[in-house]
C-alpha cells in the first residue's frame, strides 16, 4: 500500500494510550500515518473512558462487568464489584465496618494495582473513595492478547487513519533534532511528517533513527509467568477469572483463570541478573503453586501439567525455562515483558522537538494510567503549537491523574 504525505502526525508502535492520541488526532481532522511495530500490542486494560471516547457500548465490556476481579489474602476473598456502593458493602462484609481512615492496606494494595496496572510500589495514599473509582475504572478485557489494539486500529482505519503493516517502518529521519520523515519497507522514499507520538518503547523506536539521541529508558523488572492445570472438579466454587494473591513484603501474584482448570500465574522480578538465575526461578515457581495450593484445595494431588516443570530438577534446566524463558542477559529480555517502576520516567516529550512519548515509560510511577496522562500532556502541547481550540476539559484531565 502506498501512503502519501506528508502526515500531520505518525504514530510509532501501538500502545493503546498512543492509538487514543491518533483518534483524538482524526477528529480534530488531521492527517495520521500509524506504524505498528509488532511489538507490545497484547495489552487488555485500559481506562474506561478510553473505550467509550471510540464509541463502543457496554456490550463490548459486558464481560468485564459480569466477571468482577477478586483480591486474595491468607484470609480473605474480597470481590472487587461494579460500583462504590458494592465495594462499601463488600468490605462491612469482611471487616465488619465502613472503610474508614484508615481502610485494609492490603485491600488498599490491591486497588492501587488494578488502577494503576503494576506492582510499582507501596499505595502512599489511604483514599479509599479515590482508589476504588479509580479501580473501577479501569477495564480489564476479558479476551485474547491483542483483541483491544486490533479493535482500535480497526476503528483508525474506518475513521481515516492510515495504517502500516506491522514491522513496516524501515527508518525515522531526524535533522537538526527535529522528526522530518520515515521510510517503510520496499521504498526509497521519505515520507514526510510534522510531528510523531511514540506510542511503544523509547529505545525501541531510537534504535530506527539516523540520528543517534540519548538512551533514557530505565525499566524497573519483567515480568516471569506459569502455567497450570488441574482437574475442573477440584476447583472451589466462586473463582473469578482474574485474582490478585497479596501477601505483605512479596509481590503480587496475579492469577487468570479463563478456562475452567486451566490458569496462568503472573508476577513481576527485579531487572537484575539474580532474576535471570534458574535456581532462583524453580524456587519461585514453587513458591507461586504452594500459594496455589491455599486457594485450591488438594491441588497437590490433582495438579495435571506444569509449564515449565518444575518438580524434574533436571528436566527444569534442560528443556523448560530454557525454552520458555531463552534470554540469558536483561538486554534480551522481550519488550512485551518489561514494565517500569516508581523511578525515573521519560516525561511525554522526548530529546527530539516534535516527537512526544505516549507509553509505559512516560509516567511509571501511575502504572497502567501513566501512558495516558502523558497522552493528555500531548493533547495538550499539540492543541497550544498548532493554536487549535481547547477541547480537553480540565475534570477529564485530572481523572488521570
Amino acid at each position: 500500500m502506498e501512503f502519501s504525505g506528508p502526515f500531520d502526525f505518525v504514530i510509532f508502535g501501538e500502545h493503546p494510550a498512543g492509538l487514543w492520541v491518533a483518534k483524538r488526532l482524526l477528529s480534530l481532522e488531521k492527517k495520521v500515518l500509524v506504524l505498528p511495530l509488532g511489538k507490545d500490542g497484547g495489552l487488555n486494560s485500559v481506562p474506561r473512558s478510553v473505550i467509550q471516547d471510540f464509541g463502543w457500548t457496554e456490550e463490548f465490556l459486558k464481560q468485564d462487568v459480569a466477571d468482577p476481579v477478586q483480591i486474595l489474602t491468607r484470609d480473605r476473598r474480597f470481590r472487587v464489584g461494579r460500583s462504590l456502593e458494592e465495594l462499601n458493602e463488600e468490605y462491612r462484609f469482611q471487616f465488619g465496618e465502613a472503610p474508614g481512615v484508615n481502610p485494609s492496606p492490603e485491600i488498599l494494595r490491591g486497588l492501587a494495582y488494578l488502577s494503576r496496572g503494576a506492582d510499582t510500589g507501596p499505595c502512599f495514599s489511604e483514599d479509599w473513595e479515590s482508589w476504588c473509582l479509580r479501580a473501577l475504572d479501569t477495564v480489564h478485557l476479558d479476551h485474547e492478547r491483542g483483541y483491544l489494539v486490533k479493535q482500535m486500529l480497526h476503528s483508525l482505519a474506518e475513521s481515516g487513519a492510515q495504517i502500516a503493516r506491522p514491522s513496516q517502518l524501515k527508518q525515522i529521519f531526524i535533522d537538526k533534532k527535529s522528526l522530518v520523515g520515515v521510510q517503510l519497507e520496499g521504498t526509497s522514499k521519505i515520507i514526510p511528517v510534522n510531528a510523531g507520538v511514540i506510542a511503544s518503547h523509547y529505545d525501541l523506536v531510537k534504535s530506527l533513527m539516523n540520528d543517534s539521541g540519548p538512551s533514557l529508558s530505565d525499566p524497573m523488572g519483567w515480568t516471569f509467568d506459569l502455567g497450570f492445570e488441574c482437574a475442573p472438579s477440584s476447583l472451589p466454587k466462586g473463582l473469578s477469572k482474574r485474582m490478585l494473591y497479596l501477601e505483605p513484603g512479596a509481590p503480587v501474584l496475579e492469577i487468570l483463570h479463563e478456562i475452567p482448570g486451566r490458569f496462568q500465574l503472573r508476577t513481576p522480578l527485579p531487572f537484575s541478573d539474580k532474576s535471570l538465575n534458574r535456581s532462583f526461578q524453580r524456587r519461585l515457581c514453587e513458591r507461586m503453586i504452594q500459594v496455589c495450593e491455599r486457594i485450591i484445595p488438594d491441588l497437590e494431588y490433582n495438579l495435571r501439567r506444569v509449564s515449565p516443570n518444575l518438580r524434574d530438577p533436571e528436566k527444569t534446566e534442560t528443556v523448560d525455562l530454557p525454552a520458555r524463558f531463552p534470554f540469558e542477559d536483561l538486554h534480551r529480555v522481550p519488550l512485551e515483558r518489561v514494565f517500569y517502576g516508581a523511578g525515573r520516567n521519560l516525561g511525554f516529550q522526548s530529546p527530539f522537538a516534535n516527537l512526544f512519548i505516549v507509553s509505559e515509560e512516560s509516567n511509571p510511577s501511575l502504572g497502567l494510567r501513566g501512558a495516558y496522562q502523558a497522552a493528555l500532556q500531548t493533547f495538550e502541547a499539540l492543541n497550544k503549537r498548532d493554536q487549535v481550540n481547547h477541547y480537553l476539559s480540565t475534570s477529564m484531565a485530572n481523572s488521570f491523574q
